[in-house]
C-alpha cells in the first residue's frame, strides 16, 4: 500500500512568533512538514522568512549556482540569515534571529502570517502583510484572472 502524499496546506494562516524566536505551526502544517524532517529557513531580503524543505532548498541552491556570480550573491546572503531546523516536540520551528532583530518589537512575539507559496512557506510580519494587501486591494481583475470576465 502506497502513502498519500499530503498536499501543502492551502491559504494564509495568522500565527505569531514567540520571545526565543520560535513559529508554533498549525496542526496540518505539522503533518505536511513531518516527513521532511530538516527544513532551512532563511530570508532574501531581511523582511520575508523563506521555509524550504532540505530537498527543496538543495534544488534551488543548484538554480543559483547556475546564475553566475547574481546567483552566488543571493546564496550567501540567504546563508547570513539561514538555519537548518527541525519541527520541535511542540510543532515549533526557529526563525533567523537577525531577521528577529531587525523588526524591533519591544514584547518580542511577532505577529505573522504564513503560507505556501510553490516549493516553499513564506512567512511576513503582520505589518508588511497589511502593507501588501493595501497595495493590492483593487487592482487585482479578478474576472480576467479567473476568465469569467467574458
Amino acid at each position: 500500500m502506497v502513502a498519500e502524499e499530503i498536499r501543502p496546506p492551502y491559504g494564509i494562516y495568522q500565527l505569531k512568533v514567540d520571545d526565543k524566536g520560535r513559529l508554533k505551526l498549525p496542526p496540518y502544517f505539522q503533518e505536511f512538514m513531518e516527513p521532511h524532517r530538516v527544513w532551512f529557513v532563511t530570508s532574501f531580503d531581511g523582511e520575508t522568512v523563506r521555509v524550504y524543505s532540505a530537498e527543496a532548498w538543495q534544488c534551488l541552491r543548484v538554480k543559483l549556482r547556475e546564475k553566475g556570480d547574481e546567483g552566488e550573491e543571493l546564496a550567501f546572503f540567504a546563508a547570513n540569515f539561514g538555519l537548518e531546523v527541525k519541527i520541535d516536540g511542540q510543532g515549533r520551528i526557529l526563525t533567523p534571529g537577525e531577521w528577529r532583530e531587525r523588526l524591533h518589537l519591544p514584547d518580542g512575539m511577532i505577529p505573522v502570517r504564513m503560507y505556501w507559496n510553490h516549493d516553499h512557506f513564506l512567512v511576513l510580519p503582520e505589518a508588511l502583510y497589511q502593507k501588501k494587501m493595501m497595495e493590492r486591494l483593487g487592482k487585482v481583475k479578478i474576472d480576467e484572472l479567473l476568465d469569467q470576465g467574458q
